[in-house]
């Protein structure tokens, strides 16, 4: 290899590499701002779904709005708010903790409360509408990894 070549690969890679830095530090900001705005669902910290690659699924909280759906009951259909105590009102059921919960989790216990109400097990929906409850991830070499809700005046450092 010759002097010049020599001189064109050193200036190549002093080009290359810390336009690779600032790629990936721009990349991991943009993670860390998409997170912190709620912009991917969320499960709750340490959830094991995200060290496995799959997408947790969103952990409704205070703020956020959901939608109730129970097939054959058009009446019982209802969009729920989540006041910051957590504890949302449901008809006819009354009052249930929302905040903490997947969709999912939360079907299960609306289904077990409406069947003290109705003859036959009710096919229970919850739809999530509104994102308020924001969390974030922390990753790499941190002392605890994984995910965290994103709280009142917290900033990102």
């Amino acid at each position: 290899m010759g002097f010049k070549s020599r001189t064109r690969f050193l200036t190549l890679g002093r080009l290359i590499l810390p336009s690779a830095c600032v790629l990936f530090i721009v990349a991991c900001s943009g993670i860390a701002l998409a997170a912190a705005s709620g912009a991917k669902p969320s499960g709750g910290a340490g959830d094991k779904s995200v060290a496995d690659g799959q997408i947790p699924e969103y952990t409704l909280g205070s703020g956020d709005r959901f939608r109730v759906r129970v097939w054959g009951y058009d009446n019982l259909e209802q969009e729920v708010f989540i006041p910051p105590s957590g504890v949302a009102t449901v008809f006819p059921i009354g009052q249930i903790k929302a905040a903490g919960f997947t969709a999912s989790e939360l079907d299960k216990l609306v289904t077990n409360e409406l069947m003290k109400y109705l003859k036959q097990k009710p096919e229970v929906t919850v739809i999530p509408l509104t994102h308020v409850h924001s969390q974030i991830y922390v990753l790499g070499e941190v002392g605890r990894p994984g995910l965290y809700p994103f709280l009142g005046k917290m900033t990102v450092l």
